[in-house]
């Protein structure tokens, strides 16, 4: 039999979620709590505990754990050691020489899977103790910004005081600009526009490792994860020349070894329009100390277009 529910019951009801509501949003606030901080921190070790399995990062993901401005971060069994600028290089590794562990446990997730909200804590992986703990939600604004990510940051090198300076932008230094002679050459060469990123004149064992937002190259022993999007990759005198960027009209090369040793890095502008594409690496001459390359330019943005007219770009660029 039906019975009516009482007002007396709807205000009892009203009571009790109101308490849950309340008592959910301080599991993940994001109030910080912090016990004690540390000072010349190198490093760390970052773990994302998901029950679900489903997701591979949480809020503080990997760009922003290189965003931090450490010397280098471990996860899952890759030691992440930054080169300046943003910019990492890669390797397996077994035993962590860090002291400190990052650990984002997801608590909420959104319908894709991943993490919602979450809660990161500070640990003394010697004792065990917890330096600081605080939540992160996605999208909440702090500081005038919704990038919760950036909140991380914040959080982790208040607690983790780092010997890196802080304010840089994208890792321990930014790229020192490179003095450079560019000279613009009309080519009447032309092919399907955009075009793939692949390595030119380089060993079968190195690779790109395509990912939606970051891709990766990938040698037998490490991969690079440069600052910005990949742009161009080619070698010669067994060095590896990788040129990235947003723009054509800036463009950030690093050189490596086959072996993954990082040996230069510099930025470049050139005079290019803003809707000017890279397309591809026609010569490239490593050798010394001047890096030399004849690098083919889109001039034209035209997406109807099956094919478009390049031009060449000649850039000596002294490396530091």
């Amino acid at each position: 039999m039906n019975r009516l529910i009482s007002p007396g019951a709807v205000v009892r009801m009203v009571v009790l979620l109101t308490a849950a509501i309340l008592c959910s949003c301080r599991e993940v606030s994001v109030a910080p709590r912090i016990e004690r901080t540390a000072s010349g921190v190198e490093g760390f070790d970052l773990v994302f505990d998901d029950s679900a399995a489903r997701a591979e990062f949480g809020l503080f993901d990997l760009g922003y754990a290189a965003k931090a401005n450490y010397g280098y971060f471990t996860y899952r069994g890759k030691l992440y050691r930054s080169v300046g600028g943003g910019s990492v290089v890669i390797r397996p590794i077994t035993n962590s020489p860090a002291k400190f562990l990052v650990r984002e446990t997801a608590l909420s997730k959104d319908e894709r899977g991943y993490a919602k909200s979450s809660l990161l804590q500070i640990l003394d992986k010697g004792t065990g103790e917890e330096l600081a703990r605080r939540g992160l939600v996605s999208h909440a604004i702090e500081d005038g910004t919704g990038w919760t990510g950036d909140h991380a940051v914040k959080f982790v090198r208040k607690v983790l005081s780092s010997p890196q300076a802080p304010g840089r932008p994208w890792g321990a230094a930014d790229y020192q600009p490179a003095v450079a002679k560019v000279e613009l050459a009309k080519s009447p060469e032309s092919s399907p526009y955009p075009a793939q990123v692949t390595p030119k004149r380089c060993p079968e064992t190195l690779r790109i490792e395509r990912r939606p937002h970051s891709s990766t190259i990938r040698g037998p022993s490490f991969e690079f994860l440069p600052r910005n999007p990949l742009q161009l990759v080619a070698c010669g005198s067994e060095r590896i020349l990788v040129a990235s960027g947003v723009y054509a009209s800036d463009l950030y090369f690093d050189l490596l070894t086959f072996d993954g040793e990082h040996i230069a890095q510099g930025y470049v502008r050139l005079p290019l329009p803003l809707e000017t594409r890279w397309a591809d690496i026609a010569e490239v001459d490593l050798g010394g100390r001047i890096v030399k390359a004849t690098l083919l330019i889109n001039g034209r943005s035209d997406w109807r277009s099956a094919s478009s007219a390049y031009a060449s770009v000649h850039v000596n660029a002294t490396q530091k």
